[in-house]
């Protein structure tokens, strides 16, 4: 049964404010970055969001959501997701934040073209081509050859091809396990990690501080919230393409707080991947 446009809307707006909530949580990561070491940050939001994750498994059913099918599969799902907090968190610390977000969007294109060896998937002449558009589009914004190539965008690149493997993995569990559970054990993954890099580095939150953990806290929840709301009325596929107003939300933010002005380069290079994506979701909707 199609859905009314109201609910439709309803859906998009969720959509659009779950992306500026995590978008707004990054620039608050990134201005932690310059008194925190990346896996601190890690380890305390870490235990945050599993307290909201543990509201979640208790709202749901009890313990029983956390039964796992595979746990080599779940395994290298959460090693993912540590690699992906991680080299994030690593990236807007160096990085403007519409820049790391731009990059990261390649994930999808990775996805596309991981499909047909991992995914038994057949990718038509149409999806290669958007996929070699896109992957020209992470080329622009690293411009080799064009003047000093910024080495600190290894960082977004890397968390695509993380975001990617996750992906692939999360296609295989999610016809497994319950969706919380699978949360759940990325969560604990990720905040053991974090704290297992206490020995190399750790600074005692100042008082003052707290407050910006308990926003990022806060926000990861309200964003969650909204991305529910937001799959509850509207179809994914519908959805899709306004994940991509984190990268207009990273750019107005980025330039209010730090000033960050996306130079030629990254725009058009942005522009590239945005329209690949685009295109690579219209197709596999048509599909």
């Amino acid at each position: 049964m199609r859905l009314s446009l109201p609910h439709q809307y309803r859906g998009i707006a969720s959509i659009v404010l779950a992306g500026f909530f995590l978008t707004t949580q990054d620039a608050v990561i990134k201005w932690m970055t310059g008194a925190y070491p990346t896996g601190e940050i890690m380890a305390i939001r870490g235990v945050l969001a599993l307290l909201f994750t543990g509201a979640l498994i208790w709202w749901q059913g009890g313990m029983g959501i956390l039964r796992v099918t595979d746990w080599r599969l779940q395994a290298l799902r959460a090693l993912c997701v540590v690699g992906t907090t991680a080299t994030f968190i690593s990236a807007i610390r160096y990085l403007p934040l519409a820049t790391a977000i731009s990059v990261s969007f390649a994930g999808p294109l990775i996805i596309t073209a991981m499909a047909p060896r991992f995914l038994g998937e057949q990718v038509g002449w149409r999806r290669w081509s958007a996929v070699s558009v896109g992957f020209l589009g992470v080329i622009v914004i690293f411009r080799p050859g064009f003047g000093e190539m910024d080495w600190a965008l290894l960082f977004p690149l890397s968390t695509a091809v993380l975001v990617a493997v996750r992906d692939v993995s999360t296609r295989t569990l999610a016809g497994q396990d319950h969706s919380t559970g699978i949360l759940f054990y990325a969560m604990l993954a990720v905040t053991l990690a974090g704290a297992a890099t206490s020995p190399f580095g750790w600074v005692v939150p100042d008082l003052s501080d707290w407050y910006l953990f308990l926003i990022t806290g806060f926000m990861i929840c309200i964003a969650q919230l909204f991305m529910i709301i937001a799959f509850r009325y509207t179809e994914a596929a519908t959805l899709a393409p306004f994940k991509y107003f984190s990268i207009i939300w990273g750019t107005a933010i980025g330039y209010l707080v730090w000033g960050d002005v996306p130079d030629n380069w990254t725009m058009a290079g942005g522009i590239l991947i945005v329209a690949s994506g685009l295109y690579i979701m219209h197709r596999e909707h048509l599909r």
